[in-house]
């Protein structure tokens, strides 16, 4: 038996990827819970507002997922991981995808555009960036795609809800601005290609920046330590932050409306989210980093380990949380059963482990 101690984790990357997972499930959980008569399934406009407070908790998923998606595909193409790698997740992603909207969703695959969809077409997207692209262009090129969104917006058009159908070709909701189905992958879907591809670049673009070229004689991408806070990255972070603030995101409160009856309080995303987002992301990057590695994270650190098998098990709970409430609930015990969830997810995720470590044991060979 090897008496080498085990490397450990990147916490900093596990923690970021666990907040995605955490606000995404908050979002989603509490929508079902505020409005338990949806019961989680597709639906056409609200009747009744979702909270505000749900959609901006869980307009944060989405920057995260990506931008630790971005850092990822850096880490992989240095270690000498060819384009075939990130080809193959993305097929398999797809799939992934696909059977969500099928099996959960009970609609046409590839029309809504899953974040699964998203990020399995930015992948290989990202590791030609990383390849091909000089450094010093890395940061133009992604803050170009984030900057150039709202434009394409108004030049190509935007649909304020995708073409969601059933399996039997119904259509949930039909809308006077209704765009194809290729033009909800490239700019107006739930996750297009623009902005979301930018976050992954500029997460790629950070990776290189903060750990400079990995060799292959190296520890592996998710156990690179970090090294000390950027204050520069923590500078445009807050910059960022404060500029979006300033742009009015959430803005009027007309607005807000019309997103959240459609879809979301960050769609489309506009010049303020995005700022907004990068902010954050910077922020929490950073924050993280001067952190020590606290106790009290560590259950956030774990739903970051195992991202795909939580996204996976997360629409189950919310639809069980939604059927199981008697009626709509208050703030407070929102949160609590929010809260609830996800500590259960992550005992579920530490029994999980157990049960692979016991076998593993089992059925390794004796050393």
């Amino acid at each position: 038996m090897s008496t080498n101690p085990a490397p450990s984790r990147d916490a900093t990357v596990d923690t970021l990827r666990g907040l995605a997972i955490g606000a995404m499930v908050w979002g989603h959980l509490g929508v079902a819970i505020y409005h338990p008569e949806g019961r989680g399934e597709p639906e056409t406009a609200l009747v009744e507002l979702p909270p505000l407070w749900t959609e901006v908790i869980g307009g944060a998923a989405p920057p995260l997922f990506l931008f630790v998606s971005g850092m990822m595909v850096h880490y992989v193409a240095q270690l000498g991981s060819p384009l075939r790698r990130q080809l193959l997740r993305m097929l398999g992603l797809l799939a992934v995808g696909a059977g969500i909207d099928v099996l959960f969703w009970r609609i046409r695959p590839f029309t809504t555009v899953d974040v699964l969809y998203c990020i399995a077409l930015v992948l290989p997207l990202t590791h030609l960036f990383v390849r091909l692209v000089p450094h010093r262009a890395k940061a133009p090129l992604a803050a170009l795609v984030l900057a150039i969104t709202p434009w394409l917006q108004r030049v190509l058009g935007y649909s304020d809800y995708p073409t969601e159908m059933s399996l039997g070709g119904h259509v949930f909701q039909t809308i006077k601005n209704q765009t194809s189905i290729l033009h909800h992958w490239l700019i107006d879907g739930w996750f297009p290609l623009f902005p979301w591809l930018g976050f992954a670049l500029l997460g790629a673009f950070v990776a290189e920046r903060r750990f400079g070229p990995v060799s292959a004689s190296q520890i592996p991408p998710s156990q690179i330590t970090l090294h000390r806070p950027d204050r520069l990255l923590g500078g445009l972070g807050a910059a960022s932050l404060t500029a979006g603030l300033l742009l009015g995101w959430p803005d009027s409160a007309a607005r807000i409306e019309a997103r959240l009856r459609v879809g979301g309080a960050f769609m489309p995303p506009d010049a303020g989210y995005l700022l907004v987002s990068v902010g954050l992301v910077g922020l929490a990057l950073v924050t993280l980093d001067a952190l020590p590695h606290l106790a009290a994270l560590r259950p956030i650190e774990l739903l970051g380990n195992h991202p795909l098998l939580v996204y996976v098990g997360h629409f189950p709970l919310v639809k069980i949380v939604a059927r199981l409430l008697p009626q709509r609930l208050t703030l407070l015990p929102t949160i609590l059963v929010i809260l609830t969830a996800l500590g259960a997810m992550a005992l579920g995720l530490l029994l999980w482990r157990r049960l692979l470590g016991l076998a593993r044991e089992r059925w390794s060979p004796t050393r």
